[in-house]
């Protein structure tokens, strides 16, 4: 059986193969990325068509390229890693502020601003990017990245981490696919606000299907709060980045 990493890369690749393999695999043995058949709402066990299921499953989210959608959008507001974050929460800025009010009087639609950008690339790297990197080379870059959060205003830094939430939950959704064969075969076609989509299996076999993506609420400021109290040693080697004559202390979430 393939190990989870490889599941995963094989559901975002979009090679059809890959996904129509690994999804079967997960009705087959629920191992990997959780897959489930449900019918009217009660999950059942897929023994005798997990290849068929797979194979509409596959052509739908493969059509609709939805699980790429969703990875290009998280990857867009997870804008800052696990360093990037605890630097920002522990920002002198932020200090015994209540971060959920300011959230809450966030302007709807408010964009970062270029030099919130400028600094979130300072503090995302890709991964394994730190592991190939010399002990002094990480530490010149939290500096850089401590240095830039610490010249954003309060603004700034809410837009941030009302981005990183949007992140967890664009991460955490999840997606159901509903499907039916059709009597006769029909042309292939997109889902729309309108009407469902179709995927063509072969000349004589079509399935509509209809995806949802749900469980998409916004992740509770009590998030941010978890984040924080686990933020000790980036305080430390903030601090210590920073210089004497500045202090870091841990943001108010609550």
């Amino acid at each position: 059986m393939a190990t989870f990493d490889s599941d995963y890369h094989a559901l975002f690749d979009n090679h059809r193969k890959s996904m129509r393999q690994t999804i079967e695999s997960g009705l087959r043995h629920q191992a990997g990325p959780v897959v489930g058949c449900f019918i009217q709402g009660e999950r059942v066990s897929v023994h005798d068509q997990p290849s068929l299921v797979a194979a509409v499953v596959t052509g739908a989210l493969g059509q609709e390229q939805i699980l790429q959608r969703l990875q290009t959008a998280q990857k867009e507001f997870d804008c800052l890693d696990v360093d990037g974050i605890g630097i920002l929460l522990a920002a002198p800025q932020l200090a015994n502020l209540d971060i959920k009010t300011l959230l809450a009087c966030r302007s709807v639609g408010s964009k970062l601003s270029e030099k919130a950008k400028a600094a979130a690339r300072l503090c995302c790297c890709p991964p394994g990017v730190f592991l190939k990197m010399t002990p002094n080379a990480r530490e010149e870059c939290r500096e850089k990245a401590v240095y830039a959060i610490n010249k954003l205003d309060v603004a700034d830094l809410v837009d941030l981490l009302h981005n990183w939430l949007i992140a967890l939950m664009l991460d955490d959704v999840s997606i159901i696919v509903s499907a039916a064969r059709l009597e006769s075969p029909v042309s292939c076609r997109s889902q729309t606000q309108d009407h469902a989509g179709v995927v063509r299996l072969s000349a004589s076999e079509s399935y509509v299907y209809a995806i949802a993506v749900v469980d998409a609420c916004p992740k509770s400021i009590s998030k941010l709060k978890e984040k924080s109290d686990d933020e000790e040693w980036n305080c430390t080697r903030a601090n210590t980045s920073l210089g004497p004559g500045v202090k870091l202390s841990q943001v108010k979430s609550s």
